[in-house]
């Protein structure tokens, strides 16, 4: 009998000790996890204040930095048939024609998965004001965060827009 109430303490024992493993593993992954997603998201916010602060420097290879490669293809395409503007006669990351000094205020960041983000953005021209208020849509490529498709409030999607505008002129 108590050769029997030895073994059942011993079981119960193992068992809270497994149960404290278990916890311990399933916490220390949820805190790797969260820890992995703010690190990526201060890689976003970075590479956003990076779009930004190259387009107040007049870099004009904005496009070719941060967008994604399908996103760039796709834009290509449509400019190789058309001569001139047809295609997209404004900045596409300010939605406008003219701009001054830009800040760009992250208002929001969340992950689909490891490779895709949202990000909802408030873009500010120190002469105009507020210039818009797009939501960047990124794809983790190559070890970095690309623009895969940008979403203005007036507008619809950059990239449906290209999609479309390809069909129709091709």
């Amino acid at each position: 009998m108590e050769k029997a109430k030895s073994i059942k303490m011993l079981s119960c024992f193992v068992a809270v000790a497994i149960a404290i493993c278990l916890l311990i593993v399933f916490v220390n992954t949820s805190c790797n996890q969260g820890e992995k997603q703010s690190v990526e998201e201060v890689n976003i916010k970075n590479r956003i204040k990076n779009i930004y602060s190259d387009l107040n420097l007049n870099d004009t290879n904005v496009d070719e930095k941060y967008l994604s490669e399908n996103l760039r293809k796709l834009m290509d395409k449509a400019y190789s048939l058309v001569d001139g503007p047809e295609y997209i006669d404004y900045n596409i990351w300010t939605n406008s024609q003219d701009h001054d000094t830009l800040t760009a205020i992250i208002v929001d960041c969340y992950f689909i998965n490891k490779a895709q983000a949202i990000a909802r953005l408030q873009v500010i021209d120190s002469r105009f004001g507020e210039l818009s208020s797009p939501t960047l849509y990124l794809q983790h490529e190559n070890g970095d965060w690309f623009v895969d498709d940008i979403i203005e409030d007036r507008n619809s999607s950059l990239k449906i827009y290209t999609i479309k505008f390809i069909e129709e002129n091709k």
